[in-house]
């Protein structure tokens, strides 16, 4: 009898593991739904669930200064958008040659992306840099007095792109580049690089491939043909490697209250706070859901963004806008499918997290930060049409007393 209880009791366990085991993994491979919803057939016996939608109660726009140092770098002005770029190839790579003859360096740049009309003309300078510099510091502020030399060109590309990703190439001033091959390292032979700027009728915004890019074919290069004295021997030397980075700047700042406003490249973030007092702390959050819909007329998303994400963290001070962790967000929000400027990003994390400690808010950002200028301008929590400020869904439960 004992045994024959104990196989009952097995083959008991291994009907409810397989029905279990049925519920969990039926339809594992479809959207979630509230059909196949594993939540929605579980008992909510001592539960109640409620469901309130929360405002924003504060919202802004400020600028934090980063570094881009990016996979792209862009140069040129766009729609109040200007950037520069830095340049400067690993001096130790170059040799050694205090007798050589430079005939002729060009520099080749491989486009990546193009913010305004592909068919104007384009134009940059090159300016001498006059200082030691890391791409991993380097910001607009940092560029603008004592950086390079404003009388010291060094190159100039004038040209209409003949597409939108095609290279561009240049000539850089010999007595620069042979310089760079001196021992003599210091005053006019030093090695910092260069600065490309473009020039003042220029209005286009110009993204090209960085010296991080993977593919060596695509990194800025540096080709030098150079000859001894006696003009017997020639070679050609390339070089591909070397630190650069873009600064942005943007005018006139954001100063519309109504607006939350993300610019990359710069970069301008903003910060949004919600009231959520009115759910008892003890709730349980099985559903929170952000929507904030952007003013499209205020934005401006470039040609090469395929996918428009803006990420949204989970902040950690109420003074100290750096205190998030930037590589994991806690959600990214994307256009949803049925409304063409409404993003949603579900941040049942935070809300969970607000109810049981402090809350602090969240923080945007455009995900390409360092490598685009897109702008997107989304409405706040005091736009005059209350139904475009953003909102919190909320789904609780809580236990019955």
């Amino acid at each position: 009898m004992g045994k024959r209880i104990a196989h009952g009791a097995i083959l008991q366990s291994i009907v409810t593991a397989s029905v279990i085991a049925l519920i969990l993994f039926s339809g594992c491979g479809d959207e979630p739904s509230q059909a196949n919803s594993l939540t929605s057939s579980l008992p909510t016996i001592g539960f109640k669930v409620y469901t309130t939608t929360i405002e924003a109660a504060s919202g802004s726009t400020f600028q934090q200064i980063i570094p881009m140092d990016g996979i792209i770098n862009l140069v040129g002005s766009n729609n109040g958008f200007t950037a520069v770029f830095p340049l400067q190839f690993y001096p130790s790579l170059f040799p050694v040659r205090d007798t050589i003859n430079v005939l002729s360096a060009q520099l080749t740049l491989h486009g990546i992306s193009l913010y305004g009309d592909p068919a104007s003309l384009f134009s940059m300078t090159a300016f001498k840099i006059v200082r030691s510099w890391q791409q991993t510091t380097l910001t607009w502020d940092s560029v603008q007095t004592g950086f390079y030399d404003p009388a010291a060109i060094v190159g100039h590309y004038a040209g209409s792109p003949a597409t939108d990703t095609g290279a561009v190439t240049f000539a850089l001033d010999t007595a620069l580049v042979r310089g760079w091959l001196s021992s003599a390292t210091v005053g006019t032979n030093a090695r910092d690089g260069i600065i490309l700027i473009a020039d003042q009728s220029v209005n286009m915004l110009r993204g090209f491939s960085s010296c991080e890019n993977d593919t060596g074919a695509s990194r800025p290069t540096l080709r030098i043909i150079a000859e001894n004295v006696a003009g017997t021997v020639r070679d050609t030397a390339i070089y591909n490697l070397g630190i650069d980075t873009f600064c942005g700047s943007l005018s006139p700042a954001p100063s519309d209250s109504t607006l939350m406003v993300l610019q990359a490249g710069v970069a301008y973030r903003g910060k949004l706070t919600f009231d959520v007092s009115s759910i008892p702390r003890g709730a349980i959050v099985n559903k929170a859901d952000l929507e904030v819909v952007r003013d499209p007329g205020a934005s401006w998303i470039g040609p090469f963004t395929t996918d428009s994400v803006v990420t949204c963290h989970y902040l950690n001070s109420s003074t100290d806008n750096t205190r998030f962790n930037i590589t994991t967000p806690i959600a990214e929000g994307r256009r949803k499918a049925d409304a063409s400027y409404t993003f949603r990003f579900d941040v049942r994390t935070a809300v969970q997290a607000w109810l049981s400690g402090t809350n602090y808010g969240l923080l945007f950002r455009v995900k390409a930060e360092t490598s685009t200028a897109d702008r997107y301008a989304f409405h706040n929590y005091n736009a005059a049409d209350p139904s475009l400020r953003p909102r919190i869904r909320i789904t609780y439960s809580v236990q019955e007393r």
